[in-house]
């Protein structure tokens, strides 16, 4: 048995810190990355910090203050979504085998982040991404730079691969699906990571202060109404014990989910960071940059613990 209390904290941007460094790609020499702006520096007096320094920025590194676990293992990864973070989990679950001891607490990116294998002339491979509604919004928006199918000039500039987006959220994007797609991922990984003796929770965040407004079932409501198509539409069809083969209903499904509510329950907290400001945009460190601050985070992390003792 692993005797060695594990964190392990997984996501999208908001999970890694991301947002404080100028990028998680571009460390120097010495392992350590440049702070995303003046303002930053100014106000951790230094021009550079490590991956420690990072995570202990994040909700995950915060949430450890509270636990404090032996060691805190921070699986965010930036702008993606949550096929890598499953990889990354099945592929620590290979190597470590045991994860008694383990707390794995996911905080999913938009299920609309999809990997897209794409293929070039030459027929290798590019790994190519695309992102949640924004991407789309932006494409559609940009319509006068597309016409009759052809690329004008600047559009490349905008989108890399503009055409091929456009032909994606034509033809194969449907939200909807994605969020079924997720749910069940999710269960599944969930389910995994349990036999190898993992605590796992899957978190919503919810930013107030206070009792949440809504709850998971309200919260995939729109998924949830429409479950008996998808259902259907997952039925294998000319199979053998085809009600074997069958996918479970959805509702079924998200009760099964340990879902972990976000609420602040430090009034002062909250207040001082509804003045400061929440973000880093809001807080005049990173502009235009809407990810939470480090006392945002904080904030986070508190409202995941308050959560956790309930299940103790």
């Amino acid at each position: 048995m692993n005797k060695q209390k594990t964190l392990i904290g997984v996501g999208c941007s908001h999970t890694q810190g991301s947002a404080f460094i100028v990028g998680p790609e571009t460390p120097d020499e010495n392992g350590m990355y440049e702070l995303a702006s003046s303002q930053l520096k100014e106000k951790y007096k230094t021009d550079k910090v490590d991956e420690k320094f990072i995570t202990n920025l994040s909700w995950v590194g915060k949430l450890n203050k509270y636990l404090k676990y032996d060691r805190v293992l921070n699986f965010g990864l930036g702008g993606r979504g949550l096929e890598p973070n499953i990889r990354s989990l099945r592929s620590y679950a290979y190597k470590v085998k045991d994860l008694s001891n383990h707390l794995i607490v996911i905080m999913p990116a938009p299920a609309t982040r999809k990997e897209v294998l794409h293929l070039n002339p030459k027929k290798e491979y590019t790994g190519d991404f695309f992102n949640d509604t924004s991407d789309h919004e932006t494409i559609q928006g940009q319509s006068n730079y597309i016409l009759d199918g052809h690329l004008t000039s600047g559009i490349e500039d905008i989108h890399p691969n503009a055409k091929l987006k456009k032909s994606y959220f034509e033809n194969y994007y449907h939200e909807e699906y994605f969020e079924y797609i997720s749910i069940m991922d999710l269960y599944y990984l969930q389910d995994y990571l349990e036999l190898k003796g993992a605590k796992v929770f899957i978190c919503v965040t919810l930013a107030g202060y206070g009792a949440p407004e809504i709850s998971v079932e309200d919260y995939y409501e729109k998924l949830i109404s429409n479950s008996n198509k998808w259902y259907e539409f997952f039925a294998p069809e000319h199979s053998f014990h085809t009600e074997l083969q069958t996918p479970p209903n959805i509702k079924e499904v998200i009760k099964k989910i340990n879902w972990l509510f976000s609420i602040s329950t430090d009034e002062s907290l909250y207040l001082l960071a509804k003045k400061e400001g929440f973000n880093l945009h809001e807080a005049g460190l990173v502009h235009d940059d809407r990810h939470l601050t480090e006392l945002g985070n904080e904030i986070l992390a508190q409202g995941l613990y308050s959560e956790l003792k309930k299940y103790e």
